[in-house]
């Protein structure tokens, strides 16, 4: 017996031999069982329930509405939308605007602003006269008290 399980003649090798790998699982006779056949069909229904809920999802050119809750780090408002952080340029924290979706990512969306709903008592007149056209000056549009006033972390 032992010379059998030196040179690899035991019943395990000639298992190897029969199905491949030793994986641990049997080939079984029926290609489907029960509970194969519960599980596909549990699949099946998830992958129908999230085309539902994919049908509501957004898409670029559709308008949102959104409050501005704080400024991100490069000077664009960050809302959010359905639990998704929202990037708006232009928009200033307190402020609730309508914006239309340029780019929806799987935990943020980018929008482009149309219109302030509800204005900030921060937002000033820019003193630059090609603010938001050259894109090199993002928040002249705040108060100089808004920049400084000390930030809760």
């Amino acid at each position: 017996m032992s010379e059998q399980r030196r040179s690899g003649e035991g019943t395990k090798s000639k298992s190897r031999a029969a199905y491949g790998k030793n994986t641990g699982y049997k080939k079984s006779s029926q290609p489907h069982s029960k509970a194969s056949a519960k599980h596909t069909w549990d699949k099946q229904v998830a992958r129908t329930s999230s085309k539902r809920e994919n049908a509501d999802e957004l898409q670029a050119g559709d308008v949102i509405v959104v409050t501005i809750k704080r400024l991100g780090i490069n000077g664009e408002g960050v809302g959010y939308y359905r639990r998704k952080a929202v990037f708006i340029d232009g928009a200033i924290t307190d402020e609730v605007v309508k914006a239309e979706v340029k780019e929806v990512q799987a935990k943020f969306i980018k929008a482009r602003l149309l219109e302030v709903e509800k204005r900030s008592r921060y937002r000033i007149e820019p003193p630059c006269p090609v603010f938001g056209i050259c894109g090199g000056c993002q928040i002249q549009h705040i108060s100089y008290e808004a920049n400084y006033r000390p930030r809760r972390i």
